[in-house]
């Protein structure tokens, strides 16, 4: 009987840690309502943001990651191999904002994936190296530009254009750099 007690003891101990270290940072957080973007747009919990293409070589986003990147948890996640960063396919998909929050110097916004949980964009990186889809001075990429951000995320994925290759060339499309 003791011995039942003490687990049951150390599962809601180890229970309330665990919730503790998960929204320790949310707390450190400022939450806000609204933000005005360098985008020029302003963003309100439940609007919608529509993703661009992920600026890392194998297609993963590097400014948008799991929720868990923003808690104590994720050394523990790391050591385990687990990779916090969207994964591509998610290209073009439309996602609803559930959180605006500033912390430290960061604007994040949440939102919610079918499978994967919830995910976090900080939205000024995501904004530099189009991970959102209106990223352009003059709007929204292009349906062209889109597709030539996802041929070159092939094209290095394949090897056939090294990691580097795929920077600059993303650089300058972005960028209007003939």
């Amino acid at each position: 009987m003791f011995k039942s007690n003490s687990i049951q003891i150390m599962k809601y101990f180890l229970s309330v840690i665990f919730l503790g270290l998960l929204f320790l940072n949310d707390s450190e957080a400022q939450k806000l309502n609204e933000y005005t973007a360098a985008n020029k747009i302003t963003y309100m919990i439940g609007d919608t943001l529509t993703l661009g293409v992920g600026s890392s070589c194998d297609g993963f986003f590097t400014s948008i990651n799991s929720s868990i990147g923003t808690t104590l948890l994720m050394n523990i996640a790391v050591e385990q191999d687990y990779d916090p960063r969207l994964p591509s396919g998610f290209e073009g998909s439309m996602v609803q904002i559930l959180k605006i929050r500033k912390q430290d110097n960061k604007i994040l916004f949440t939102f919610s994936t079918e499978d994967l949980g919830n995910f976090v964009v900080d939205i000024e990186a995501a904004i530099k190296t189009c991970e959102v889809a209106y990223c352009q001075t003059e709007g929204f990429l292009t349906q062209q530009q889109f597709e030539k951000l996802v041929l070159l995320y092939h094209a290095c994925s394949s090897g056939t254009i090294t990691s580097n290759k795929f920077d600059e060339l993303r650089f300058e499309m972005i960028n209007g750099v003939p």
